[in-house]
């Protein structure tokens, strides 16, 4: 089998639109849950059903980070500064993190933007 090389400007956007689909595929799940459930839920199964929105909010800002890191990775290296002047186009604080924070990041904290849930 012979190896396919694709510079990263390449792949990247395939992976940005995976993830876009896989978003769109949340958000479905999101609507025909607010369609089966009872407007009446507990606030405890409503802050649960919240972590399936962050995570579609998150799936949709990786797809969006992947399409800027793919446009501007036509040199080897990705100016963090350039893609951070990009960062209205993120929901959530905790993607925009990943563009401010030194080489040794690591993910702490968590948010749940808004709630599309419903």
């Amino acid at each position: 089998m012979s190896k396919i090389i694709l510079p990263p400007s390449d792949l990247m956007p395939r992976i940005a639109r995976h993830l876009d689909e896989l978003a769109e595929t949340l958000g479905d799940v999101e609507n025909a849950l607010g369609d089966i459930l009872p407007r009446t839920l507990e606030d405890r199964a409503i802050l649960r059903l919240q972590t399936l929105d962050q995570i579609r909010q998150s799936v949709e800002d990786l797809s969006v980070l992947m399409t800027l890191i793919g446009q501007a990775s036509l040199s080897k290296k990705v100016c963090l500064n350039e893609l951070s002047d990009k960062d209205t186009q993120l929901t959530l604080q905790s993607t925009k993190n990943l563009l401010k924070t030194a080489p040794n990041f690591t993910q702490t904290a968590r948010d749940v933007g808004n709630l599309d849930l419903f």
